[in-house]
């Protein structure tokens, strides 16, 4: 995985729980929405410099097709094998569920695939992944 952008869920007084957990997916969904374009972006602009570029550490055709997998990447194959978005419980699964899979001892996280998020969105996802996901991993 390579990037993670959380959204933060408050049960306001007086909401049932299955209100408040719908709330919860439906946060979820908003964080994975918001994060499309830039993450695609992100995406698109490494697979078109691999197709401009003349590499010697690949050959041609490994290169080529990179480049095709890489501009041809849907947003679905990049949730499933690439990125992680949700809320901070909804990360915490999955990251605690692929430790447990794969074994992995360190993560990197990039809170702005893309470069197209506005500031205030970044550091509040660092704020909640310090504060919500790291200590449960």
């Amino acid at each position: 995985m390579e990037f993670g952008l959380f959204t933060e869920f408050q049960c306001p007084a007086g909401r049932t729980e299955s209100d408040a957990f719908d709330e919860s997916i439906a946060q979820s969904i908003e964080a994975r929405d918001e994060a499309e374009a830039s993450t695609m972006h992100f995406y698109r602009s490494i697979g078109r410099a691999l197709e401009k570029t003349d590499a010697t550490a690949w050959t041609n055709d490994a290169r080529e097709a990179r480049a095709q997998r890489l501009t041809t990447l849907t947003y679905d194959d990049v949730l499933r094998d690439h990125a992680i978005f949700g809320s901070p419980e909804s990360v915490t699964d999955r990251l605690l569920a692929l430790r447990e899979d794969v074994g992995f001892t360190s993560l990197s996280a990039w809170m702005n695939p893309g470069g197209h998020l506005g500031n205030d969105r970044v550091v509040h996802s660092m704020r909640l992944f310090a504060e919500r996901v790291m200590p449960r991993l």
